[in-house]
């Protein structure tokens, strides 16, 4: 067996324990735990979840939403933003001149003592002649095929929408708010880790949308927390005997049923990320590892001089090979490792079970 097999064999083995702990998808019970735990309302995390906004393209011309696609693909993610070399430059800067060029004009008519029609006409024809240019020049950009007109500017607008998360200060939250306080705690953890932002997830950071998950949990957890509140009966009612009592409960049974679904949905969502996230703890842990080896390699060289300038004695070179040969060899292990790991964070099992991959043809 050759030395890329040990390392592919050794790196198997280390992270085939982790990974199989991880395989199967956190249970509900872990998220049900981390909601338990908290007991005070988060008013700086409610007006955030409260304040988050999302692009419905749904209510957008078919027109407007290719324009935005296109623009888009030119790095124009800002609906707001001009179009680079459009016209618009121009036109501020002709628009600009011919004010200057008026405001003269103005002072050379006034410093005449008696003007004719002639010295009085002459002096506004500059500043004419620029207003027309940057008014032409003004309508060209206008007329740019990713120019954001005003009316469309106004379509955005109406698109967005918000989560309708409550923000409301009291001292203990909803069920619902729980829910959604802790996929905004396991997003930011996600977010923070050196995994993540990582070359090795570029892929990751473009197709699994972050930001989007937190819009759409709050979004939902606000849904159930108006579910929640209206399904609120009061249970004497429910006490008495009777047909229609009866009637009563199985209509409260059935509503109490599909409300009780949605919760479970949507903390089978928090698990799915609560899953992606501790798929990231190796792959954590094997980028700090390889970021002391580097550190390690680059002071080989310096640490041989240093040694041998303070003892005055040289370092046999049979040790200097032996550890030349050891980083190489950790290096080779640590590679086969991460390689390992980030394919299986790549084909996490929790991507299939509550959070999705942007397409590729939607990038």
């Amino acid at each position: 067996m050759n030395g890329k097999e040990n390392c592919d064999e050794q790196a198997s083995g280390e992270i085939s324990r982790d990974h199989t702990r991880l395989a199967s998808l956190v249970s509900s019970t872990e998220v049900e735990k981390l909601i338990s735990g908290i007991t005070e309302y988060d008013y700086a995390t409610s007006s955030k979840l409260r304040d988050l906004k999302r692009l419905d393209r749904s209510s957008l011309t078919p027109e407007l939403t290719r324009k935005l696609d296109d623009r888009r693909r030119v790095g124009l993610n800002n609906y707001w933003s001009r179009v680079p070399k459009s016209g618009w430059g121009t036109t501020v800067a002709l628009a600009v001149l011919s004010l200057v060029s008026l405001l003269c004009a103005i002072a050379i008519v006034a410093a005449q003592g008696e003007p004719s029609p002639l010295t009085t006409t002459i002096p506004f024809l500059l500043p004419a002649g620029l207003g027309i240019a940057a008014a032409a020049r003004g309508r060209h950009a206008a007329h740019h095929p990713l120019h954001v007109r005003s009316d469309e500017h106004l379509a955005i607008e109406e698109a967005y929408q918000g989560t309708g998360f409550p923000a409301e200060a009291r001292k203990q939250p909803r069920d619902a708010e729980k829910i959604a306080y802790v996929a905004d705690r396991i997003i930011t953890d996600i977010r923070k880790s050196a995994a993540w932002k990582s070359p090795l997830l570029d892929e990751h950071r473009i197709r699994l949308d972050l930001g989007r998950e937190r819009f759409e949990i709050a979004s939902s957890a606000a849904l159930l927390d108006k579910q929640q509140l209206s399904a609120a009966i009061d249970p004497d009612v429910l006490e008495d005997e009777g047909p229609d009592v009866e009637r009563l409960r199985q209509a409260v049974d059935r509503s109490t049923g599909l409300i009780n679904e949605m919760r479970a949905s949507l903390i089978n969502r928090v698990a799915a990320l609560l899953a992606y996230r501790d798929e990231l703890a190796p792959l954590d842990r094997l980028i700090k590892q390889m970021k002391t080896l580097d550190q390690l390699e680059e002071q080989q060289a310096s640490l041989h001089q240093a040694y041998t300038q303070i003892t005055r004695n040289e370092l046999a070179a049979t040790d200097t090979h032996r550890m030349t040969d050891e980083l190489t060899a950790l290096r080779a292990n640590l590679t086969a490792q991460i390689e390992f790991v980030r394919t299986n964070v790549i084909n996490s099992p929790a991507l299939g079970a509550g959070l999705t991959l942007i397409e590729e043809d939607q990038l």
